[in-house]
């Protein structure tokens, strides 16, 4: 709901792209780590997926997504890059373990650093890349 109020009409294509990579990579690799053991997830809202699911594909990509909006600087983008990945592993992630959302079986909070830090990255420079070659001559 957020988003939608908040997005930039004229940026919405590169959002939703960016956003949708995001969904996707994080997605694949949240249930990747969860189907070799590296964590478990004990509750099911659906029967299709883990509860967690919900969270890798809503607010997660839409936090990325309005990162992307107010910071088109590369350098800006990357230290907010960097802040959001201590949020997600040494807040977020300890405190859905908390809730007892999130089990870590073989990973520890600081694994997840790296990842969250990497992927908002790699998927701008993938989305910039697209509309760059749309806009190239055939």
């Amino acid at each position: 709901m957020v988003f939608y109020y908040v997005a930039d009409r004229k940026k919405l294509p590169r959002l939703w792209l960016l956003g949708t990579f995001l969904s996707l990579l994080v997605i694949s690799l949240d249930l990747t780590g969860f189907e070799i053991g590296l964590w478990n997830y004990p509750y099911k809202v659906l029967p299709i997926g883990p509860l967690i699911a919900y969270i890798d594909a809503s607010p997660l990509p839409v936090i990325y997504m309005l990162e992307y909006q107010y910071f088109p600087k590369w350098q800006d983008f990357i230290i907010v890059s960097v802040v959001t990945a201590v949020v997600f592993a040494f807040c977020f992630e300890p405190i859905t373990a908390a809730m007892g959302l999130y089990v870590p079986v073989r990973w520890e909070y600081h694994y997840g650093l790296p990842f969250y830090t990497i992927m908002p990255i790699l998927m701008r420079m993938a989305v910039e890349k697209i509309f760059a070659s749309a806009k190239e001559p055939s």
